[in-house]
């Protein structure tokens, strides 16, 4: 998504306005969410989540200036000011639009995903697609139609050799793609895995 040009020219006027952290929050669910630390009383524990925003041109605002760097951290381009986005579990959280001939992931911006690298699923049971929008989880609530798209459950490989291990079992079909993706384990977290982080902070 292209962000707003009246944006990049106030980023391009005032080039040096100091970024922001830990006020912005995405939810796993795709809602954005505003915490208020400098609140009275402010709880990191019982407020950290935020309240949720629900103003129309706000989000519409956040979701077309929305991006990330090579680090892997997200933000939303507030004008001159990068906020950073604190993430409750993905940068995209991916809800499907079956069609005919495989899955159409739609990301929580309402951007669509045209290309699907790689599926797989964490030690938590989430399950997690790379395409060309960078990395995203799959809203659980979508779980069931997801099923719905498995093409194929292949046999483990049962091989003499005790080296060998299970081949994927899963394969999910998707628009565009000539072949199912195969769902495969990760070893480690989906934020190693993919190489974002979960709460930017500052450098020191």
């Amino acid at each position: 998504m292209v962000m707003d040009e009246r944006v990049l020219q106030a980023k391009a006027r005032w080039p040096n306005v100091p970024a922001a952290w830990g006020w912005l929050f995405l939810d796993r669910r795709g809602a954005w969410r505003l915490i208020d630390r400098g609140a009275p009383g402010f709880d990191s524990i019982r407020d950290g989540r935020g309240e949720q925003i629900r103003h129309e041109a706000l989000i519409d605002f956040i979701v077309r200036n929305y991006s990330c760097l090579e680090d892997g951290s997200w933000f939303f381009q507030n004008g001159p000011q990068r906020v950073f986005v604190d993430l409750e579990l993905a940068p995209n959280i991916w809800r499907l639009a079956p069609q005919p001939d495989g899955i159409v992931l739609v990301a929580h911006t309402g951007e669509i995903a045209s290309r699907v690298d790689r599926l797989g699923v964490d030690s938590d049971g989430v399950v997690w697609a790379q395409t060309d929008l960078g990395p995203g989880a799959i809203d659980d609530r979508q779980l069931a139609a997801l099923l719905d798209q498995v093409d194929a459950v292949d046999d483990p490989v049962d091989g003499d050799d005790p080296g060998d291990s299970p081949g994927p079992a899963v394969r999910v079909r998707f628009r565009g793609h000539p072949e199912p993706l195969p769902l495969t384990p990760f070893t480690q977290s989906a934020a190693l895995e993919f190489g974002f982080l979960r709460q930017p902070r500052e450098k020191t």
